[in-house]
């Protein structure tokens, strides 16, 4: 699992340069896990491009990754820019965006398809956010059986 978030880390700094930091916790029993890596890839690029993207001038990114009881739990934190109260309902709804993300690049699709990935791998997505403190993304995930292991 760390190796995967490292390469993931890093193909990020191809993409958005490296000024950006990125503070990684596990506090893991194991080191490997029965996860679809391909599914997995997808949730964590999409959901720390996002990240590093809405980070505002912190440029500081957090995740969080923990094991208990047949789950993983996920957590990236930015403190950038935070997603206003009324756009929250509506952030897994493909191509909407922020109101607040103004030149910022993007599709608004990227957390429709996290969400689609969680749920195909019957996890949870849980977004909290405060306009103008960051963001944090929580994301829960069973440890599947009889699985590639990551």
């Amino acid at each position: 699992m760390e190796e995967l978030l490292f390469e993931i880390i890093d193909e990020n700094k191809l993409v958005y340069g490296s000024d950006f930091e990125v503070i990684t916790v596990f506090s893991l029993s194991k080191t490997k896990y029965y996860l679809d890596s391909k599914i997995i890839r997808h949730i964590i690029s999409n959901v720390l491009s996002n990240a590093i993207k809405y980070s505002g001038s912190s440029r500081k990114i957090q995740i969080n990754v923990t094991d208990e009881e047949g789950e993983i739990y996920i957590n990236v934190i930015d403190f950038g820019i935070g997603i206003p109260d009324e756009d929250q309902k509506f952030m897994f709804e493909p191509f909407h965006r922020a109101s607040n993300v103004e030149a910022i690049q993007g599709t608004g699709f990227g957390l429709s398809i996290v969400k689609r990935f969680v749920d195909l791998h019957s996890g949870k997505i849980e977004i909290e956010s405060k306009t103008g403190k960051g963001t944090s993304v929580k994301i829960k995930l069973p440890i599947l059986k009889n699985q590639k292991t990551i």
